[in-house]
C-alpha cells in the first residue's frame, strides 16, 4: 500500500462487459472495491461453472486451498518442499520462501493520484534488478532469485542481441552490454499524478475512461499483420468477477505485461491459475486461449502502491502458443528511441471512443476464454524528461490499455515483415504532465531476458 498522503492513479486493469449477446452481463467501475454484477447469461454461467469444475483437475499437484483467516488464502505447500530449498532454472537459482498469499476478493488499485518520493536515487538495470524479482507458480509456491550465473546471462543477452539486432540501435555493442549487465543509479525527481487532464479530453464509455489527444486516432483492426498478432488479452476470473488487461508475447510462452495487472492493492499476487491468456484478443480466426497460467514474475519494487517506473511483470502461460509471433525487448537508450514515432496495440472495450462509444467486444473464438475484444492500433510520440523515471507518450487510450506494448520497428515506420521492439508497457495516466506513462523497459531488460 502507498504511504500516508499518497494516492494512486486508476488506470488500466479494467472489469468489463462481455461480447454482443452477453453485453451488460458484468458491469463495474475500474478498481472498485465492490463490483456490481448483473444477472449472468447462460453463456457466462456455463463458462464460470466450467472454470470451477476444472480447477481440481488442473491445479498443480492437486493442491488444496488453505483459508488464512484474514480474507486471504494459499495453496497447501507441496509435499517434501521446505523453505530455503533451491532450484536452478537457466541462469537463475531460485529459493523457496513459502506459499503465496492470494485475496479471495482482490481489490485492485483505486484513487486518483500518485506522488513518487522526491529526489529519490534508485538502482536500475543489470543483474541487480533480479534481486527484486519474485516468482509465483500455479501451485502457490513463491520463490525469489538467490543467485545469478552472470557469465551465462551475459552470453544469453549477447545471443539475444545477435538474433534481434534492431533492439539495440547502437554501434557500441560491447560498451552497451557492459552497462546493461552492471546497471546504474538513476536520480528521480517528483512525479505528480493528478486525475484532471490539461489539454486532453476524456471520454467515458461503458464505465471506463479514455484520454484522447485532439481526436481519437485509434484504428480498430478488421485483420492483423504478423506484428499485430503479438498482443494478447489477459483475463482474470474469480467467481463471477471478470477483469482484463493486455500483454505482448516475447516468446511462445512468455508474456510481458504490467505488474498492476497481476498484483492487487494489498500486494497479493493474483493466482496464476486464475489468469487466462488469449492470443489475438480471442476475437480473430486462429485465436488460442490458455485456461490458466503457469507462473508470474513480479519485481518486489512493485509493492501494491502505484509506481509506474516498476510496473512490469512476466507471465509464463505454460505450453507455448503454436506458431506464436513475438516482439523483441529494446536495449536502446532514451536518446536513441525518443526521436522515433512509437506504436501501441491493445484490446480495449471501446474504440474509437469519439464521437460516440464504439464497442470493441465480440463473440469469443476460443471458448476457453471468457471474453473477446477487437484490437486497436495507434501511433504517437514519446518523451523521456530528465529526472523522470518513466517514458511519457501521447497515445490515445485509457482503461483496458494497461499492459499493452509501446514499440517501434527500428525506425519511424513499421513495414511489412519488420519485428516490433518493445520500449515500454502501458501503465496509466499522468495528469500532471497530461500524458500516458509506462516503465522504461531497458532498465529491466537483463532481468526480463533471464526470466524467459
Amino acid at each position: 500500500m502507498a504511504g500516508a498522503g499518497a494516492r494512486r492513479d486508476q488506470c488500466a486493469r479494467a472489469p468489463r462487459s462481455l461480447p454482443a449477446g452477453t453485453a451488460n452481463v458484468l458491469r463495474a467501475t475500474v478498481w472498485s472495491p465492490k463490483v456490481f454484477m448483473a444477472p449472468k447469461s447462460p453463456f457466462v454461467t456455463s463458462i464460470l461453472i466450467l472454470l470451477t469444475l476444472l480447477r481440481p483437475a488442473l491445479a498443480a499437484d492437486g493442491s488444496d486451498r488453505v483459508d488464512n483467516g484474514d480474507g486471504t488464502w494459499s495453496f497447501a505447500a507441496p509435499s517434501g518442499l521446505r523453505v530455503g530449498d533451491h532450484r536452478v532454472d537457466g541462469t537463475l537459482t531460485w529459493e523457496y520462501i513459502g506459499q503465496a498469499v492470494h485475496s479471495y476478493e482482490p481489490e485492485m488499485l483505486s484513487g486518483k493520484q500518485w506522488v513518487a518520493p522526491v529526489k529519490e536515487t534508485r538502482a536500475v538495470g543489470g543483474t541487480q534488478a533480479l534481486d527484486r524479482v519474485r516468482r509465483i507458480y500455479d501451485d502457490g509456491t513463491e520463490w525469489v532469485v538467490a543467485s545469478v550465473d552472470t557469465d551465462g546471462l551475459r552470453s544469453l543477452v549477447r545471443d539475444y542481441d545477435e538474433r534481434n539486432p534492431e533492439a539495440s540501435i547502437t554501434d557500441e555493442e560491447d560498451v552497451r552490454l557492459d552497462e546493461e549487465m552492471d546497471g546504474e543509479s538513476e536520480d528521480i525527481d517528483e512525479e505528480g499524478y493528478d486525475w484532471t487532464p490539461n489539454g486532453w479530453t476524456t471520454k467515458v464509455c461503458t464505465g471506463l475512461t479514455y484520454h484522447i489527444f485532439n481526436s481519437d486516432d485509434r484504428a480498430q483492426l478488421s485483420s492483423l499483420t504478423d506484428r499485430q498478432r503479438t498482443a494478447v488479452l489477459i483475463t482474470h476470473v474469480v467467481g463471477s468477477d471478470i477483469s482484463f488487461c493486455d500483454g505482448v508475447l516475447l516468446d511462445g510462452d512468455s508474456v510481458l505485461t504490467a505488474a498492476h495487472c497481476v498484483v492487487d492493492a494489498d500486494d497479493n499476487a493474483l493466482s496464476p491459475y486464475d489468469i487466462n491468456v488469449c492470443t489475438l484478443g480471442n476475437a480473430y480466426s486462429g485465436a488460442d486461449c490458455h485456461l490458466h497460467a503457469s507462473s508470474v514474475d513480479i519485481s518486489t519494487s512493485w509493492s501494491g502502491g502505484w509506481d509506474p517506473a516498476s510496473d512490469w511483470a512476466v507471465i509464463d502461460v505454460g505450453p507455448a502458443f503454436s506458431g506464436a509471433v513475438t516482439m523483441a525487448v529494446s536495449a536502446a537508450s532514451d536518446a536513441n528511441v525518443t526521436p522515433i514515432s512509437m506504436h501501441n496495440i491493445a484490446f480495449p472495450l471501446d474504440a474509437p471512443s469519439t464521437p460516440t462509444c464504439v464497442s470493441g467486444a465480440t463473440t469469443p473464438v476460443d471458448s476457453d476464454g471468457p471474453m473477446a475484444n477487437f484490437e486497436v492500433h495507434t501511433e504517437a510520440s514519446m518523451a523521456a524528461p530528465v529526472l523522470v523515471s518513466t517514458f511519457q507518450f501521447s497515445h490515445d487510450g485509457g482503461e483496458g490499455h494497461s499492459g499493452s506494448p509501446i514499440y517501434y520497428c527500428g525506425d519511424d515506420h513499421c513495414d511489412t515483415g519488420e519485428q516490433g521492439v518493445v520500449v515500454s508497457i502501458w501503465s496509466g495516466w499522468n495528469g500532471f504532465d497530461t500524458t500516458q506513462v509506462g516503465a522504461k523497459i531497458h532498465n529491466f531488460r537483463t532481468a526480463i531476458l533471464a526470466l524467459l
